[in-house]
């Protein structure tokens, strides 16, 4: 996928099956993610489009909540949408940091689900509207060195409070926008 067709500030997208209590995780760390047509699990859980979310947040949280697998995808220096296929190390073994956990498969650019581009577009205006609206309230408050690419990297590789209320502050309003 050529950033051309999705311009803005959407870097990342994780595909996870999720349900119940990772569903949970993810709607409770403020990530904005979305239903997407493709292969279930077989167990009745439905595949999600997580954006800009880390491969390391990915992994713990996959890690957590006891799934396998999860593809993570980026938008790269060359302006294109990679994708990556992650796996537990030892498939019939929990994960465990230092003994089992995830590693990077295989690049898998033909990835098996859709995500409506209208979706994307819809992420994309909205993230750029409230990132406008974010900056300008850092910059009342005297924050100058704030920027679209410090506030994206704080919110996508950064954990603990001030992150987390970032990522709320980007993705406000994005449920009305994606429904």
């Amino acid at each position: 996928m050529d950033t051309k067709d999705v311009e803005g500030f959407l870097r990342t997208i994780v595909v996870v099956t999720a349900g119940g209590s990772l569903l949970n995780a993810i709607k409770n760390n403020r990530y904005a993610y979305v239903p997407v047509t493709g292969n279930s699990s077989g167990n009745g859980e439905m595949p999600y489009a997580v954006f800009n979310m880390s491969v390391d947040m990915a992994k713990y949280l996959c890690g957590k909540y006891g799934l396998s697998s999860f593809v993570f995808t980026r938008l790269a220096d060359d302006g294109i949408f990679h994708s990556e296929y992650w796996e537990i190390n030892v498939l019939d073994a929990p994960c465990k940091k230092g003994e089992n956990e995830f590693i990077r498969k295989d690049e898998c650019d033909g990835l098996k689900c859709q995500i409506p581009f209208s979706t994307l577009e819809g992420v994309n205006r909205l993230l750029a509207d409230n990132m406008k609206h974010m900056i300008e309230v850092e910059r009342a408050r005297g924050n100058w060195s704030v920027n679209e690419e410090k506030i994206l990297d704080f919110t996508i590789n950064r954990v603990g409070m001030s992150p987390y209320l970032w990522r709320a502050g980007l993705i406000k309003g994005f449920y009305q926008v994606i429904s």
